[in-house]
C-alpha cells in the first residue's frame, strides 16, 4: 500500500472530528517505527556515487506519516527517534554522500516538522560546518530561509553567510535565499552586484548574475553589468551565463545586437567572442544578419574554439538550410586547424572533425556524406580525424 493510500485510509477510519486523535497517533507511531526498521537497497539508488532521495524512501515516508499527527507531543518518543534518524543521514558522509535533492528533502522535513523545537534552528545552522561536498550546508541555508523567514535574526544571518561564509556553495545559497525572500530589502541589490563582480567562487558569481537578470531587469545598471561580465570575467561559465541572460532578457533592446556583433568581430579575447556568438545564436536566430555572421565567424575567426562554437550553433539551429550541407563540407575540407604543442594540446578539438560529425548527424543519407567520410578517413592531415572517420565508416558499412 502506498503512502497516500495508507494515509487516506487512516484518515477515513479515524477522523471523527478529531475525537480519536490518540488512537490515530498510536497507529501512525507504529507505522513510523515499522518504516524506520525497513532496509532499502541504497546501492540501487545511486547517481554519480550520490545517494538519491529514493534510497531514503523509508525515512521520507515515515516523516510524511508523522506529519499527519495533530498532537505530536502524544508520541514524543517516536518524534525523537525519527528526528535522530533524519539527522544521522544528514551528518554522515559514508558510505555515500547525499544528492542535492536528497539533502534538501531531509533538511526541509526537519525544518517543517520540528520547527517548534528550540534546538532545531541551531542544529541546522551547525550543518554549515558539515562536509562541504555533501550538499547539506547549502540545503540547510535554504531550509532556514524558508522555515524561519519571519524570525528577525534570519535576514542578518543570511547577509552574514552571503558575505563571509568560507564555502562558495553556502554563499550562493544565501544569495539565492535573499533574492527569493527579501528582494525588496535595501541591501539585496548592492550585495548581488558585489557578488557578481568580486566573489572568488564562479558559481556564486553565476548565481548573482542570473538573479540580477531575472529580478532587476529594469534597473539601469543591470545591462551594463552583464556586458562587463561578458567582457571581463575571468571564468568561462560566468561569461556564458551573462551572455545567456543578455539573450533572454534584452532581445528587444536596440543597442544589444550591435554590441554583440562588435564583440564577435573585434573582441580581443576568444572567451568574449564565444559568449557573444552563443548569445547571438540563442537570442537573434531570426535576425537576417545572424546566419551570415555565424558563417563568417566559422570561416574567419583565428581561434579554433570560436569556430567550433559558431559551427555548432549553425548545425543545431539551421540544419534545414539547404546550403548548410555544402558549407559544412567546405569546413571539413578547408578549416586550417593544426594541433598545438602545449601540455593540453591532446584535449583540443579539431573543427574539421566537429563539422564532419555534424554532417553525419544531420545529413546521414545525403549522397555525398559517405564519399566525404571515405575521403577524410584517408586524406585528412590530422590522425585523430582519420581515426574518427574510419570508425564511423566501419559502423556505416556493417
Amino acid at each position: 500500500m502506498g503512502y497516500g493510500t495508507f494515509t487516506s485510509w487512516l484518515l477515513k477510519l479515524f477522523d471523527y472530528e478529531g475525537n480519536l486523535c490518540c488512537p490515530f497517533s498510536t497507529l501512525i507511531s507504529q507505522q513510523v517505527y515499522y518504516l524506520l526498521e525497513q532496509k532499502v537497497d541504497r546501492k540501487a539508488f545511486l547517481e554519480r556515487h550520490r545517494q538519491k532521495k529514493e534510497g531514503l524512501s523509508n525515512l521520507v515516508l515515515a516523516a510524511n506519516c508523522f506529519a499527519e499527527v495533530r498532537n505530536k507531543t502524544a508520541i514524543a518518543p517516536t518524534s525523537a527517534q525519527l528526528l535522530k534518524a533524519l539527522q544521522h543521514e544528514l551528518e554522515q558522509k559514508y558510505p555515500y554522500r547525499l544528492s542535492s535533492e536528497a539533502a534538501l528533502v531531509l533538511t526541509t522535513l526537519i525544518a517543517t516538522l520540528w520547527q517548534e523545537n528550540t534546538e532545531i534552528l541551531s542544529w541546522l545552522k551547525g550543518c554549515l560546518q558539515l562536509d562541504s561536498y555533501s550538499y547539506v550546508p547549502e540545503s540547510a541555508v535554504q531550509s532556514i530561509a524558508q522555515g524561519w523567514k519571519d524570525d528577525p535574526e534570519t535576514l542578518p544571518w543570511l547577509k552574514e553567510r552571503a558575505q563571509h561564509d568560507e564555502h562558495g556553495a553556502v554563499r550562493s545559497a544565501a544569495v539565492q535565499a535573499l533574492v527569493q525572500g527579501w528582494k525588496d530589502d535595501s541591501d539585496t541589490l548592492p550585495l548581488l552586484k558585489e557578488h557578481a563582480r568580486y566573489d572568488a567562487d564562479e558559481f556564486v558569481r553565476i548565481a548573482a548574475v542570473e538573479a540580477l537578470a531575472q529580478g532587476w531587469k529594469d534597473v539601469p545598471n543591470t545591462l551594463p553589468l552583464l556586458k562587463e561580465r561578458i567582457q571581463q570575467d575571468e571564468n568561462w561559465d560566468v561569461r556564458i551565463a551573462a551572455a545567456e541572460a543578455l539573450a533572454q532578457g534584452w532581445k528587444d533592446n536596440p543597442d544589444v545586437l550591435p554590441w554583440l556583433k562588435e564583440c564577435i568581430q573585434q573582441g580581443e579575447n576568444w572567451n568574449v567572442r564565444i559568449a557573444a556568438v552563443q548569445a547571438l545564436a540563442q537570442g537573434w536566430k531570426d535576425n537576417p544578419d545572424t546566419l551570415p555572421m555565424l558563417k563568417e565567424c566559422t570561416q574567419q575567426d583565428e581561434d579554433w574554439n570560436v569556430r567550433i562554437v559558431a559551427m555548432q550553433a549553425l548545425a543545431k539551429d539551421w540544419e534545414d538550410n539547404l546550403q548548410l550541407f555544402e558549407f559544412l563540407c567546405d569546413r571539413v575540407l578547408n578549416d586550417p586547424y593544426e594541433q598545438g604543442t602545449g601540455a593540453f594540446a591532446m584535449f583540443e578539438n579539431n573543427p574539421r572533425q566537429i563539422a564532419l560529425a555534424a554532417i553525419l548527424r544531420n545529413y546521414p543519407d545525403h549522397p555525398q556524406t559517405l564519399k566525404l567520410l571515405r575521403d577524410r578517413a584517408t586524406n585528412d592531415p590530422d590522425e585523430q580525424v582519420r581515426k574518427f572517420a574510419k570508425k564511423r565508416l566501419a559502423n556505416l558499412e556493417r
